[in-house]
């Protein structure tokens, strides 16, 4: 009886824990085109380079494509892979019709500003990715990545 009581206020304090998240941080993908291209980018990333392959050829806004193929973005990836290894949601900062504005966690937790950007035209396909780092110490935004 004492035993099934402790394991009751055990599990009970387990699935009440506090979470880690700010309060009223979104920690899924919003519904919706943009929070879908978002969420397809972040698992082809994860997925490997074929799938990446297949996300831009599929995904990517075809000006964009024009501006940079998928074999340049292809090299571009395989740099960031092996940077970063995989990015999983962290928090949604802002969600608008064709800009999404989240906050990724690289495989060693570090965190990075991420906005998916849809094109204004149909078919409305993802135009850029852009991923920035806050500089240490700093308020400025450097470095990051136009995808």
């Amino acid at each position: 009886m004492r035993l099934a009581f402790l394991l009751t206020c055990f599990l009970t304090l387990c699935t009440t824990a506090p979470s880690d998240a700010a309060p009223g941080a979104a920690t899924s993908w919003p519904a919706g085109r943009t929070g879908m291209f978002a969420k397809r980018w972040v698992d082809a990333f994860a997925a490997g380079e074929d799938s990446m392959r297949a996300f831009l050829t599929t995904d990517m806004a075809a000006a964009s494509l024009a501006e940079r193929n998928v074999a340049a973005r292809i090299v571009r990836y395989r740099e960031m892979h092996d940077s970063y290894g995989r990015f999983q949601l962290e928090q949604v900062v802002k969600s608008e019709a064709r800009v999404l504005t989240v906050k990724l966690l690289d495989a060693q937790a570090k965190s990075y500003d991420a906005v998916f950007t849809l094109e204004p035209q149909p078919p409305f396909k993802l135009k850029s990715v852009t991923l920035r780092t806050r500089k240490a110490g700093g308020h400025s935004l450097f470095g990051g990545f136009h995808h």
